[in-house]
């Protein structure tokens, strides 16, 4: 933290000690740094009931030593005591220098129990004290992450446009996040007037004319989106500018206009040149490995897949590209483990669910098969339009044995299959299956429901010779096409 280095202290031998000394309950002289040393230790190892009498021996020893507050704040923040710590993390404040250390924890535990005034204090506090002008950077760049992930992009702004100003080095880095949180305040037009002010006073800022790139996109303004990315070409080719990240950005942005305008070719192509200058960035891999997946060339994606295990595992779309590689490759284990940490997430969860329900399938796990439809009841039992787009993809991939298990799942739910087309669905596939009273009763109530619709029906018993004459009635009796 503050407190000066002692070289070669031997934690290991200092834990020792500790511990010894406290089982004879004759706890002795330790030096604020070893003390230090011993809390980071407990902490990095969850044993929290250690590292509260570390804090208790300081406190003893030290009574005035201002390290108490901020280590209790420390560890009431790793026991997820968050109102705790921030009681300590504000006595703390009273008592201790800021640094860089101090200050990303306090910030951290304001932020966590929503205190946005606390932080920006600090903020203040720190923007005046911070030795440097990196150090400011990274404290507007600290404290504006926390802001954007926790809905507070308004209040990001100026404190972005500050660390742009300071510190031109990272201005790159800003421009992309106050391009987020002008799009997340839902500010986009702003966001537009202010980097073309700021164009007006740094005509040669290539980094304006990427974020203008950005907020055009966002608002699918292609054509103005080229121009912007044109233009930043241009003043990088004419400054002979060869950063790696400008060069990275500028094809990262090329490759998402291609995307956009449904080019893939063309964003392959930008993304190996953004792969040039970003070899490890974790959306150019994902791109790429998406790309390759997309196109059946798994042996291609491998060491782009292993280089993103190996940059960014903490990522959901690198489990979920490793779960559909695992897939793939036939080991089914690992791919359901990676699928099974995904099924919760906003974006990849009905996915990461439908392919799961395809591996059980293939590999005759019919237990787990089951137990994973009712999963999938008890979460998704009211949003049947996602029960459907499940359906029609089991038909799609040609598991009609799963669709049908799909529908009979959500058809044990109190109110049924819901509506129409999974009633349809139901009828036809009981139909194909030789369930025919299921059929009858599915397909009576989908007529009841939307007798319009019955060509759906139709459409998917072409492959029935003739009807059953029971069905045939119904068809009749409700308007149906046969």
């Amino acid at each position: 933290m503050f407190l000066p280095e002692e070289d070669g202290i031997d934690v290991e031998g200092l834990r020792q000690q500790f511990e010894a000394e406290r089982a004879a309950g004759s706890l002795g002289y330790f030096s604020l740094a070893e003390l230090e040393h011993l809390l980071d230790w407990y902490l990095l190892h969850r044993l929290y009931a250690q590292a509260y009498e570390v804090i208790e021996h300081t406190a003893s020893l030290y009574p005035e030593a201002p390290e108490v507050p901020f280590w209790r704040s420390r560890v009431a923040f790793e026991r997820e005591r968050y109102a705790e710590a921030y009681l300590h993390a504000m006595a703390a404040l009273e008592k201790i220098p800021l640094t860089a250390e101090v200050y990303n924890h306090l910030i951290e535990v304001c932020m966590v129990v929503e205190r946005v005034d606390s932080a920006l204090h600090l903020f203040a506090l720190w923007w005046e004290e911070a030795p440097t002008t990196a150090e400011k950077a990274r404290a507007a760049a600290f404290l504006t992450e926390e802001l954007l992930a926790r809905g507070y992009a308004e209040v990001a702004i100026p404190i972005l446009w500050q660390g742009w100003t300071v510190y031109p080095a990272r201005r790159l880095y800003f421009v992309a996040r106050l391009a987020k949180a002008y799009q997340q305040s839902q500010r986009v037009g702003e966001g537009l007037q202010m980097f073309f002010a700021r164009l007006w006073e740094e005509a040669a800022d290539f980094s304006l004319w990427l974020g203008l790139a950005r907020l055009y996109l966002t608002k699918h303004s292609y054509a103005l989106a080229v121009q912007a990315l044109e233009q930043a070409r241009l003043l990088l080719e004419a400054t002979e500018n060869d950063s790696d990240p400008a060069w990275g950005t500028l094809y990262r942005l090329w490759a998402q206009y291609y995307e956009a305008i449904s080019q893939p070719l063309e964003a392959y192509r930008a993304w190996l040149q953004a792969r040039e200058h970003l070899p490890y960035h974790p959306e150019v891999l994902l791109r790429l490995v998406a790309y390759y997946h997309q196109n059946g060339q798994w042996e291609a994606a491998e060491p782009y897949l292993q280089r993103l295990h190996q940059k960014a595992p903490y990522l959901a779309g690198t489990r979920w590209h490793l779960a559909r590689h695992l897939h793939y490759t036939g080991q089914y284990r690992e791919a359901s483990l990676y699928y099974r940490t995904l099924l919760h997430h906003p974006h990849y969860g009905p996915e990461a669910a439908y392919h799961l329900l395809r591996l059980y399938l293939e590999t005759q796990q019919l237990d787990r098969l089951k137990k994973h439809l009712d999963s999938l009841l008890n979460r998704y039992g009211e949003a049947p339009a996602l029960w459907l787009s499940w359906v029609r993809r089991a038909y799609q991939d040609k598991l009609e044995r799963l669709a049908y298990f799909l529908l009979e799942t959500l058809r044990r739910k109190k109110g049924g299959l819901q509506t129409a087309s999974l009633y349809y669905w139901h009828a036809a596939l009981a139909l194909n299956r030789g369930h025919l009273d299921q059929a009858a009763h599915s397909l009576e109530q989908a007529l009841l429901l939307a007798p319009d619709q019955a060509h759906l029906f139709t459409k998917l018993t072409q492959g029935q010779t003739s009807l059953p004459l029971s069905l045939s009635w119904l068809l009749r009796q409700y308007g149906g096409l046969r």
